[in-house]
């Protein structure tokens, strides 16, 4: 690992290129918190049990979203955290804060902070309590603990596993087809969307879900697809658990990636599997396209973007594209392989961190650079990014060829990054 703030590819190591330590938080928030993510179960209101300075941040985000109704806290006194009972403290806070409501909300997802991991607290005997004492309200098991997500599950993961642990198996419609763990609605003109709907399936996301009851037909599945990450725990478990076949398809940028994906899928629901050969004829005309567009511009990727910024390199600098830099603090396992043939064959690419000390000091002042993706247009500087987090719903070629449009977009654009970066949740409801 290196101290360094940047390094050439070929120096890196896999999977932590840097050192670990001290860490920076850039001013950049346009992906989703668990805030965010859980305002997705239908009306579910959220509570969080936690210190005052904890409480501020998830407070503020349910604030920027106009949607402080369905938000609420146990604040937890310096008092209480040392010298009383945490478990009767939790309990007893959530029980008095829910006799308050005029109607009780059909679904709770109840938030326990690191704190409770430190002082032992016993939350599945606050939640026997809680479910006894308000049979009709669903309760689910979620947490703001930080301090675990470099050991175990991250807040993320442990919320989109929570959010669907309420739902049952119920009898199977033979045509519906699930896309679960997302915080982006899949882009209906990919080819796995038009593929399945061309086929006669009707898909369901979360996002197509408006009450709890609609929520809860998601059970009749009759195949799961994941394509995010930190989804891919939470729909794996619910797929084992009410027995419904389950795939993980990420969202891939490499062409023999993107058709054994769809290949699988085209296997496991006996479909015929269509010929994309022209679909990659037309990715290569974008590319070759926005290699022209671009006149050499350099181009710097980040993490935030999509869940594969190597492999985004990777695409680009084999059409010929100049990515000089790609912004990420580690490399994940989905992109070992990727990492491998960039340290090969494009052995002087930059890898930038993001998190270290030093990165809060680094010139911003690269404004002729294309940044994909909000963090590496803050700390490049510059107006010209292409402003989309999570993947964006991008999948397959279709992706491929709309990415390569939003690049060439964004050279022809200026945008304020100061004002637009800062803002929490892109794509969220949001009242500033």
């Amino acid at each position: 690992m290196d101290k360094r703030n940047e390094i050439r590819i070929k120096d890196a190591s896999f999977p932590a290129p840097f050192a670990a330590g001290l860490e920076f938080n850039a001013p950049v928030h346009g992906t989703w918190n668990i805030v965010h993510i859980g305002m997705q179960f239908p009306m579910a209101h959220q509570i969080y049990i936690c210190a005052d300075n904890c409480m501020r941040g998830v407070v503020m985000t349910a604030a920027e979203m106009g949607m402080l109704d369905r938000i609420s806290g146990v604040v937890l006194s310096e008092e209480e955290m040392v010298s009383d009972d945490i478990t009767r403290v939790t309990l007893e806070g959530i029980s008095e804060l829910l006799h308050k409501f005029d109607k009780l909300p059909e679904a709770v997802i109840v938030f326990p902070v690191c704190v409770h991991h430190f002082l032992s607290c016993d939350m599945e005997y606050v939640y026997s309590h809680l479910e006894e004492e308000f049979p009709g309200v669903i309760f689910m098991r979620a947490f703001m603990d930080p301090i675990m997500q470099k050991l175990h599950l991250t807040p993320e993961q442990t919320l989109r596993r929570a959010m669907l642990e309420p739902v049952k198996a119920k009898e199977p419609d033979d045509r519906q087809i699930n896309i679960l763990g997302c915080d982006m609605p899949l882009d209906k003109n990919s080819e796995l969307y038009s593929l399945l709907t061309s086929n006669g399936f009707k898909v369901r996301e979360i996002f197509d879900c408006r009450t709890v009851e609609s929520y809860m037909d998601l059970g009749a599945g009759r195949l799961n697809i994941c394509n995010y990450p930190t989804g891919d725990h939470g729909v794996k478990a619910f797929s084992e658990r009410c027995d419904i076949p389950y795939l993980y398809l990420p969202l891939a940028v490499d062409y023999d990636e993107i058709d054994k994906e769809l290949k699988l899928m085209c296997d496991t629901l006996g479909i015929e599997m269509p010929d994309y050969q022209d679909r990659r004829s037309e990715c290569d005309r974008a590319l070759s396209d926005l290699k022209v567009h671009l006149d050499g511009a350099p181009v710097a990727i980040d993490y935030t973007v999509h869940p594969r910024p190597f492999g985004i390199a990777y695409l680009l600098l084999s059409h010929g594209i100049n990515v000089a830099k790609v912004f990420a603090d580690k490399v994940t396992d989905e992109e070992k392989d990727v990492f491998e043939k960039l340290r090969k064959e494009y052995p002087d690419l930059v890898i930038a961190a993001t998190i270290t000390p030093g990165a809060r000091r680094i010139p911003r002042n690269d404004s002729d650079v294309v940044a994909v993706g909000q963090k590496a247009a803050w700390f490049c500087g510059t107006k010209h990014f292409v402003n989309m987090v999570e993947g964006g719903g991008l999948f397959g070629y279709e992706g491929i060829i709309r990415l390569a449009g939003l690049i060439a977009e964004a050279y022809d654009t200026e945008s304020d990054t100061e004002d637009i970066v800062p803002r929490k949740g892109l794509g969220c409801v949001s009242c500033i």
